[in-house]
């Protein structure tokens, strides 16, 4: 009996913070800086950001997320009949450090209903 609670109270230690951190390709999520994106997204836009970067910086294999901020505000929103907010378009440039060089990688966000489209722009040096 002790030993199958020592190692039931073992898995729930060794589980818990795994079952609470996450991360994507090695970015802690949420994303550092100030995005608008919902959290059950970022992972999503953050691959496309890093397969664009990975394109651009060619043979590099350290890609990392330094910062995101919001460049432009959130335009064209919509509310449903409770008043909930459905719909909007805004912009976003988020900073990538790829093998010591910076590129920042603009991103354009449009929410429908429950949804968020997005489109991952060219880098700039």
């Amino acid at each position: 009996m002790k030993k199958s609670l020592v190692c039931l109270f073992a898995l729930f230690v060794v589980s818990t913070p795994v079952a609470f951190a996450r991360s994507y390709l090695g970015t802690d999520i949420p994303l550092t800086g100030n995005t608008m994106l919902p959290t059950n997204m970022q992972a999503v836009v953050l691959g496309n950001v890093y397969s664009k970067v990975a394109k651009n910086a060619k043979g590099c294999k350290k890609i990392m997320l330094s910062n995101t901020k919001v460049t432009k505000e959130k335009t064209n929103v919509e509310y449903s009949r409770n008043g909930k907010e459905i719909g909007g378009v805004w912009s976003e440039e988020w900073t990538v450090d790829a093998c010591g060089y910076s590129m920042i990688v603009p991103v354009n966000f449009t929410t429908k209903g429950h949804g968020v489209k997005f489109e991952v722009m060219e880098p700039k040096y």
